[in-house]
């Protein structure tokens, strides 16, 4: 089947999923649940429940079902009143009850006071655990509130290393990346969302578009146990969610500034651009507030970043250096009905780098002989949009369809004429010298498209879901085939001799990736609770003139969780959680699979620059001669989770877990 044929098809399955499902599988909002008990520990039915926040345009309303119990699904993060009424009973109150992002808030047990005749409502200001029962994945939420007073660099990865098991890495010149490892996954292992926008990096797999912390309400790191909805990670998954307006106005301003004078004497390894007399300022903002009260909000933030320097090597004189940064963050929520709400989501972080930009690939340098080896421009960053309904039908079944698109570029080239005519020449002492090396163009894009239904009943919480990706790459890299470029190495030895690598691969790839999951919870008692689901993905390589080069279909992911709580109910829980997750393959890798072009290493007997006899091809290797393999199948791990979670007080908990994780692939069958 060809790609031609594979898009329409599976584009049509997703419009009309798209009528009937709901969103996607990336959190943007939490859940409230309890249950409401009379004289007698009788469950109470029909009792209203009715959630108002300044989160929220208009309130958000449940009914309790025959076993007394509720739940409020898709509620945007913040802070609730929650007030309970029921006929013959007193009204109840809740104060100040926090909805977490990707977590179910519950409110326990609640047991009504018979009411003869009218008195004031109960008000409940004690704190809820936040603990939640409802999930066997571990994780941790950090607010915005919470951020405020530590020494972050205001960049999500440093929010994202704050949660246990997460640990930032530098970054790596050679990828040009920088994350974070989250509970033993490498920084190109984990998924990350803006929003409900998947905003990894599709090129490599790290992180993508980097928000200040000044833009976020709530982060949340989940590194394990997660259930069926999600997927395409062998680390951890982070979501985000930016504010989203208010019936009233507000807004901040912020501004920071660095110079040379504010730091320590720094200490530069190899290939790294001494930096002085540097100033790095930024200013940004963000209002938010209503266009219609009730109905219609708005939230826009925009912080440029300008970062100038004198940099230079051993060597070389003195070159400037200068970046520039535009983050930016957009959101309008439309609630036209009390049971629908529309957001429409836009971010972005594009980035320019005008100065000391050495080419990373082969090595470092002792020193550089002239500055047009490591005179480069580097354009980074992306944009990214989505659009995401939720409705809840009268039967309070949450329907949802969200869709995305978003494009990334990660470009780099020689900044003068000399570096793009000539070879970077690595001599026997490891100086550099020459041109640049060559030149690299890769545009980077995104298409995404989700839909799912949750469907409470009785003591049963089904979810189902489709999600469609397609990821691509279109770039050009040359370093010395198109061009006199690439890369020259003087043999260490009396009679010298030199190596020449050159190459070139242009390719305009894609993967597109098909998935679908079911999913139950299943309270079978308030103590316990069981979580079940299946899911499966499909991946399809697109190589040459949008054919298919490759598939992988076999990808079955079976995940299991148990909760249960001991002791005063809500305090503590017991959880244990089983489970398959499968890799998505970045579509870097894909670039040296099926594009076109190859490289070579040449070795001369003298300097090829001025004489090119005597060559002798020492390894020369084509792009793209990868072959169909049959019954290709991705890489996995199992994990197994075994956990402890204590509510002791004041919004603290402690926990301990264990983890198991057994990575495997299976070639072929």
């Amino acid at each position: 089947m060809t790609a031609n044929g594979v898009t329409p098809l599976l584009i049509g399955l997703l419009l009309v999923a798209a009528t009937a499902r709901s969103a996607g599988a990336q959190d943007v909002a939490g859940a409230l649940e309890g249950t409401i008990i009379g004289s007698g520990s009788q469950p109470v039915s029909e009792a209203d429940v009715v959630a108002s926040s300044p989160s929220l345009q208009q309130p958000a309303t449940a009914h309790s079902t025959a076993r007394g119990s509720f739940k409020m699904l898709s509620l945007p993060v913040g802070t609730y009143l929650v007030r309970i009424r029921a006929i013959g009973y007193r009204p109840v109150l809740y104060q100040r009850v926090v909805v977490s992002l990707g977590r179910t808030t519950s409110l326990g047990t609640l047991t009504l006071e018979p009411q003869a005749f009218d008195l004031a409502e109960i008000v409940v200001s004690a704190e809820v655990s936040p603990i939640d029962l409802t999930t066997a994945s571990s994780g941790t939420n950090l607010r915005a509130a919470q951020l405020d007073g530590l020494p972050l660099d205001r960049s999500l990865n440093s929010i994202i290393a704050l949660a246990p098991q997460a640990t930032r890495q530098a970054k790596d010149l050679a990828f040009r990346s920088e994350g974070v490892n989250i509970a033993g996954g490498s920084v190109w292992d984990n998924a990350y969302f803006v929003d409900g926008v998947n905003v990894t990096d599709p090129g490599s797999g790290s992180s993508g578009i980097n928000l200040p912390y000044n833009f976020v309400q709530e982060t949340q790191i989940k590194n394990g146990g997660y259930e069926a909805e999600f997927g395409r990670a062998l680390g951890g998954i982070v979501n985000v969610v930016t504010p989203s307006g208010g019936n009233d106005f507000h807004g901040d301003v912020f501004s920071f500034f660095s110079a040379d004078e504010l730091r320590a004497h720094p200490r530069y390894g190899l290939s790294q651009p001494n930096l002085d007399n540097f100033t790095q300022f930024d200013v940004g903002g963000s209002l938010g507030g209503p266009l219609v009260r009730n109905r219609l909000w708005f939230f826009g933030a925009y912080n440029p970043i300008l970062d100038t320097r004198d940099a230079s090597f051993p060597g070389i004189s003195v070159k400037k250096d200068r970046q520039v940064q535009h983050r930016f963050a957009g959101k309008l929520t439309w609630q036209p009905s009390a049971s629908t709400r529309v957001v429409l989501t836009s971010t972005g972080d594009p980035t320019v780098h005008d100065g000391v930009v050495p080419n990373p690939d082969f090595g470092a340098a002792t020193s550089v002989l002239n500055p047009e080896a490591v005179l480069g421009i580097l354009n980074q960053g992306g944009v990214g949009f989505s659009l995401r309904t939720d409705h809840v039908t009268t039967s309070g079944v949450l329907l949802a369809m969200t869709i995305s698109r978003s494009a990334y570029r990660d470009d780099q080239k020689p900044q003068t004429s000399l570096g793009a005519s000539q070879p970077r020449l690595t001599d026997a002492e490891g100086n550099w010298s020459g041109g640049y090396g060559g030149s690299s163009l890769s545009h980077l894009g995104r298409m995404a498209a989700q839909a799912s239904a949750t469907v409470p009943f009785s003591a049963h919480t089904l979810k189902a879901g489709v999600e469609y990706e397609s990821n691509t790459l279109d770039q050009t890299s040359d370093q010395g085939e198109g061009q006199r470029g690439g890369f020259l190495f003087q043999f260490p030895r009396e009679d010298g001799g030199y190596a020449w690598y050159r190459g070139q691969n242009v390719a305009d790839v894609a993967n597109r990736i098909l998935s679908t999951y079911v999913q139950d919870s299943w309270e079978s008692s308030p103590r316990l609770r069981l979580n079940a689901g299946l899911r499966w993905e499909g991946q399809w390589w697109i190589g040459a003139k949008g054919k298919i080069a490759q598939s992988i279909l076999d990808q079955i992911a079976p995940r299991l969780g148990v909760v249960f709580s001991p002791g005063r109910l809500g305090s503590q829980k017991l959880f244990a959680s089983a489970g398959r997750f499968y890799e998505q393959v970045p579509v870097e890798a894909m670039s040296l699979f099926y594009g076109t072009g190859g490289f070579s290493v040449t070795v001369y007997p003298q300097d090829p620059r001025t004489d090119t006899t005597g060559a002798f091809i020492f390894t020369a290797f084509p792009f793209g001669a990868v072959s169909r393999v049959a019954g290709l199948r991705g890489e996995y791990f199992d994990e197994v989770i075994l956990g402890y979670e204590r509510h002791v007080g004041s919004g603290l908990k402690v926990g301990v877990r264990a983890i198991m994780r057994a990575i495997g692939m299976r070639r072929w069958s």
